[in-house]
């Protein structure tokens, strides 16, 4: 035989064997993969009592363990409770160290205010300021442009907008003790007291109220404004950091090739659904975790902020997170099963991203008060839904019928993107080298049905 004959086969011979042990160790990797979880007792095992354990949730035990085990994890989970603690435990504390507000009056008003100044602080712990404006027109000009937080002239109290209902805020307390207040002192000052006859008795017991001037309608902005942004944010955070983790983690299977392996004992469908399950358990446990944190605030500090209302709106947010999660993260995995290599990952990104933001922004739309009718329709739109429905709601904007829809809405929509998504993610999970187009993956989905 030639010299490079041998050299030939010894080199093929070679190649083959490296081949072989690199499937080997695929495989023992990705039978570890899918049965890790047996080495260890846990309630999945207790429950099925010795019964075979569906392959979808072994994907997810084996994801959640993952998790937990992650520092991400860990520190999404820190930063998450201390922005619940923040949250109720600051307006509570700047409350109660004392709020400055200036009140603005013309020169006829100013006795007036100076005599129930001290009585407001003692009751509300409001420190009042007062302002003197030349004319009335200049009280209102003041309030209008937030120099003043309320104003008073012509024994009328001005306000630049009506307060949401059930407001509790520093001008709302101000307010009602200063309303009041000029009454009794209306009452004092008008000279029949020294001889109380009845009718002035029965004045001082039921004052003639101090009318309330509005200079702007009310935003239409939620209850507990605080309590909406940190859902918002919370929301913003939890759907963009697990979609992410749904899409990298399909392109890091592709990648190593250990989905082959997998696919041999485990359908497409089920790996895709453990996968989600499993994260969204992770996602779960960490919401649970923040509104468990806020409810020791609340009970530590004495906040009414998870009372009525806003646990209402707390359940109602942890709701559309699930729901929110579901759609995003079936996204995230289109997405991932579009490309096989994790430096393509950057392509399909914003896939997602793009959706998140535009929802993102579109809550502050509607947090600072716009009644636009469009934004109104995107609460129906499944990658808005979660971010605007608990708003709209929480300001009165949308009633128990309309949230009930835009449920049956989104869970519809959510079924029919998994079963497009599952399909694709069969039909391109060996694909290999370029990005899959969509047109092409859709293509191939038809196929595969």
């Amino acid at each position: 035989m030639p010299a490079h004959t041998k050299e030939a086969v010894v080199i093929v011979a070679t190649i083959a064997l490296a081949l072989l042990r690199r499937r080997s160790r695929l495989r023992k990797k990705a039978a570890a993969s899918v049965a890790e979880v047996h080495e260890k007792s846990n309630p999945l095992d207790l429950f099925f009592r010795g019964r075979p354990i569906p392959a979808a949730l072994l994907v997810a035990r084996r994801e959640v363990l993952q998790r937990l085990a992650s520092r991400a994890y860990k520190v999404i989970i820190v930063l998450m409770v201390l922005v619940s603690v923040g949250a109720i435990a600051v307006p509570k504390i700047v409350a109660s160290s004392g709020a400055k507000l200036t009140v603005a009056t013309t020169q006829s008003g100013v006795k007036e205010l100076r005599s129930v100044t001290q009585r407001v602080e003692k009751l509300t712990g409001v420190n009042l300021k007062i302002s003197v404006e030349p004319t009335t027109a200049d009280v209102k000009q003041s309030v209008r442009n937030a120099k003043a937080a309320i104003g008073y002239a012509d024994s009328e109290l001005i306000l630049k907008r009506p307060f949401a209902p059930g407001s509790n805020s520093s001008t709302t307390r101000a307010l009602s003790a200063l309303s009041q207040g000029i009454q009794v002192e209306k009452v004092l000052s008008s000279g029949s007291i020294k001889k109380l006859p009845p009718s002035v008795v029965a004045q001082i017991l039921s004052p003639k109220p101090i009318k309330l001037v509005y200079l702007l309608p009310s935003l239409a902005r939620p209850k507990d404004l605080s309590l909406a942004i940190v859902g918002l944010v919370a929301t913003f955070m939890l759907l963009s950091t697990y979609s992410a983790w749904v899409l990298m983690g399909v392109i890091e299977e592709k990648s190593s090739r250990v989905i082959e392996v997998l696919l041999s004992s485990i359908s497409p469908r089920s790996l895709l659904l453990g996968k989600m399950v499993g994260i969204g358990t992770a996602a779960l446990t960490q919401a649970v975790t923040a509104v468990l944190a806020a409810i020791i605030t609340t009970l530590a500090v004495g906040s009414s902020i998870l009372r009525g209302a806003g646990l209402e709106f707390i359940a109602l947010q942890l709701m559309w997170l699930l729901l929110g999660y579901s759609f995003y993260c079936t996204l995230g995995a289109l997405a991932g099963s579009l490309v096989s290599k994790v430096e393509d990952a950057q392509s399909v990104t914003a896939f997602i991203q793009i959706p998140l933001l535009l929802s993102y922004l579109a809550s502050f739309a509607v947090l600072s008060g716009n009644q636009n009718s469009l934004l109104k329709l995107l609460a129906y739109i499944p990658i808005f839904s979660p971010f605007l429905v608990p708003i709209y709601w929480s300001s009165g904007q949308l009633g128990l019928g309309q949230v009930f829809l835009s449920v049956v809405i989104n869970v519809l929509c959510l079924y029919l993107t998994y079963r497009f998504a599952s399909t694709v993610y069969q039909a391109t999970v060996f694909s290999r080298g370029k990005r899959v187009k969509f047109k092409t993956a859709i293509r191939l989905a038809r196929l595969a049905n």
